[in-house]
């Protein structure tokens, strides 16, 4: 190291092949900065020191979103962060507010694989995900919520439709302005409406 002290055993190398590096001893207040001289083909005898720089070591973490793509990570008061973050050795990463958004095919953000409470080297953290689940209301004809309608739907699958509402005045319902057999977002489907038509028998 940089007082003299040896890393780890000596080795021996072929001519023109490689060492093996140990891994370098942590000092603290300084970050290792790499080693003295390269030892990728070893053509005599040598001495490789470990060389250091001042300060913690810093290292890049990059948060991505369900697409594979680098995230644009925000912080609490709504300031975009730098993504890849420089974390000190030991820190967390900031946690991003902003989740990653829903994927065309229906993936949802479900919290991040990789732990970024105590950085130790480069990290690549990628969000876990899960089916997306949407809300859809049913509406009657006086413009409310129709009760019990409401409803959690998974992704690509249907809502299911309540009773047909009630006639308000001389409107009456004839269908859902809607489609809501495979549901990709939020609904809010309301009733298509006509004058009330009625049949009068005589007997």
């Amino acid at each position: 190291d940089a007082e003299g002290n040896q890393i780890g055993e000596s080795q021996e190398v072929h001519f023109g092949a490689t060492a093996v590096a140990p891994e370098a001893p942590k000092i603290a207040g300084k970050c290792f900065d790499g080693w003295s001289t390269s030892f990728n083909k070893v053509m005599a005898s040598m001495d490789v020191v470990a060389t250091y720089k001042n300060g913690a070591c810093k290292y890049p973490v990059a948060f991505y979103d369900l697409e594979g793509n680098l995230l644009e990570v925000k912080a609490e008061d709504g300031t975009t962060l730098s993504n890849p973050q420089e974390v000190e050795e030991g820190k967390s990463a900031i946690v991003p507010t902003n989740n990653p958004k829903p994927t065309a095919d229906g993936k949802c953000f479900d919290g991040w694989k990789q732990d970024f409470s105590n950085i130790t080297g480069e990290l690549n953290v990628y969000p876990e995900f899960k089916t997306c689940e949407y809300t859809v209301k049913f509406y009657d004809l006086r413009g409310f919520v129709m009760e019990d309608s409401e409803q959690k739907v998974l992704y690509g699958k249907a809502a299911v439709a309540p009773t047909e509402p009630l006639q308000k005045d001389d409107l009456c319902f004839i269908g859902w302005d809607t489609d809501f057999s495979e549901v990709k977002g939020n609904l809010e489907v309301k009733p298509n409406t006509k004058k009330c038509v009625f049949t009068v028998n005589y007997l």
